[in-house]
């Protein structure tokens, strides 16, 4: 919706669509952009980004070549701005400071289902009207002059700020377990898989990102610890170090232990936000946590999020 509502603001012959993938690997993409006043491309693939220096000289103002299919090739500055909507950023090999500083990252935390009656089809129709668009562009020059004066955006982060942000949205299985799993893998490192997901999700909570589904996290927390078991513990294994899994026996993970206090303390004050324990654990649930902010209430598991 908001690509699509830039678009017709904008213009449509004014807009191209092209993805920054693309315009990294096809050496004609650029020239697409000559004359435009944006580049909007609202599916971006999780596709790595291996070199990214054509993009800094696009969004630096520095001259680029630009050559055009059974054409000769011509240089000049781009002035387009660019919009990327992605559910999962992409990684990329480019760890600089000049890549993240040219990044504002926006997230969009609504969801909008026709199950739960919170979707308009004729939105779009009704943000387009001559009355919107002319008080879009009155707020638009507001901006504008905010930023002339402030020379940087509103609630602009820093670049150490994004840094940070953006590897966390393009990995955040692989920055979650950097920051709280240790690998010993060692038979006696035994830890629920419930409630490394529940660290989880409180170390997504903590980001303000959407948790994926407990399938999704597994798979690829696989990927990342390959050489981790997985076990069915007897009965009263967890008992002293699990209360709330007293007399139950869940999956478990072998050859890793959690280290982070923060994600730990999510975990039993917001963890039955979040996933679902079994019937058992769910009737040793409030003893475990007290009274806390969980309070002993039960949701489901949350859907996949979005950028």
């Amino acid at each position: 919706m908001f690509e699509s509502l830039i678009c017709i603001f904008l213009g449509k012959n004014s807009v191209t669509h092209i993805t920054l993938q693309k315009l990294l690997r096809n050496r004609f993409a650029s020239s697409l952009l000559f004359g435009k006043l944006a580049n909007i491309a609202g599916d971006l693939p999780a596709t790595r980004l291996i070199d990214v220096g054509d993009f800094k000289q696009m969004t630096g103002g520095d001259p680029i070549f630009s050559e055009e299919k059974h054409k000769g090739g011509k240089t000049y500055i781009s002035s387009t701005k660019h919009f990327y909507a992605a559910n999962q950023l992409p990684p990329t090999d480019d760890d600089s400071d000049a890549f993240y500083r040219r990044l504002v990252i926006t997230t969009l935390p609504h969801k909008f289902n026709i199950e739960i009656g919170n979707v308009d089809h004729f939105l779009i129709n009704k943000l387009t009207t001559e009355d919107e668009l002319s008080g879009l562009l009155n707020e638009a020059l507001k901006g504008f002059e905010r930023l002339q004066e402030n020379k940087k955006f509103t609630n602009e982060q820093t670049v150490e700020e994004t840094a940070k942000r953006y590897q966390f949205l393009s990995d955040p299985y692989t920055v979650f377990f950097d920051s709280c799993v240790s690998i010993t893998y060692k038979a006696d490192a035994v830890t629920p898989k419930e409630i490394v997901y529940r660290a989880y999700c409180g170390f997504c909570h903590s980001k303000r990102f959407s948790a994926a589904l407990n399938s999704t996290f597994s798979k690829n927390l696989k990927k990342i610890a390959l050489n981790i078991g997985e076990r069915h513990p007897t009965k009263g294994f967890f008992d002293e170090s699990y209360p709330e899994f007293k007399g139950i026996r869940p999956r478990a993970w072998v050859g890793i232990t959690l280290n982070c206090n923060d994600c730990e303390r999510d975990c039993t004050g917001f963890y039955s936000k979040i996933t679902k324990p079994s019937k058992k654990a769910e009737e040793n649930l409030e003893d475990h946590i007290g009274t806390g902010s969980a309070q002993g209430k039960i949701d489901p598991v949350p859907e996949e999020g979005g950028v």
